[in-house]
């Protein structure tokens, strides 16, 4: 018995198949009979089949496996499973303002450079500043104002991470630095 019969892992994720028989005491062979656009995959045996298989391009891969088993030198019929791996999608983040003045605008722009269709979301971290938030899109465009009282620029971290196909890729960070606004304070004398 194999389990899965069929399955679709992430790019860099172990296949983590496990098989099994009714009858005590079998072994297990397997064999790679067909392979497109995905590494890590080989031949072995023992009741698992734990493999980290990679894809090489930007579209799904797979392995095909054919599994056999023995038991008290019989051999029983070989089963085959199919593996499909998706990629893992980047991130291309193009950050075009990443110094400015309290009350300016970030303007990063997003995208994937190996996988059509990623979705891009992120996470915001930095203190002292308001209109920083996490999100969705293909673009961060917000308004960032330095806290009242604030005497340094402000560093907030974007940390944006694509998903594509069920599958998420690395995480990226990008930082932009927002510049308080000087004050004039009068005194007379």
């Amino acid at each position: 018995i194999i389990t899965p019969t069929q399955t679709t892992i992430c790019s860099g994720t172990s296949t983590s198949i496990n098989l099994s028989s009714s009858v005590s005491g079998t072994t297990f062979t397997w064999v790679v009979v067909q392979q497109s656009n995905v590494t890590g995959a080989s031949n072995g045996s023992g009741d698992v089949i734990s493999q980290v298989l990679t894809s090489t391009l930007t579209g799904n891969g797979f392995v095909d496996y054919l599994v056999t088993p023995t038991s008290n030198g019989c051999v029983g019929p070989a089963q085959s499973i199919r593996i499909n791996v998706t990629p893992r999608p980047n991130v291309t983040a193009i950050n075009n303002n990443p110094t400015f003045c309290s009350g300016g605008v970030t303007d990063i722009q997003l995208s994937s450079n190996n996988v059509p269709g990623a979705v891009f979301s992120w996470t915001v971290t930095g203190g002292n500043v308001l209109g920083a938030a996490g999100g969705t899109g293909t673009s961060i465009n917000q308004i960032l104002t330095v806290s009242p009282g604030t005497t340094s620029t402000v560093e907030v971290v974007y940390t944006i991470i694509a998903e594509a196909n069920g599958c998420s890729g690395p995480p990226v960070i990008v930082r932009v630095y927002v510049n308080p606004i000087p004050d004039l304070n009068l005194a007379s004398s």
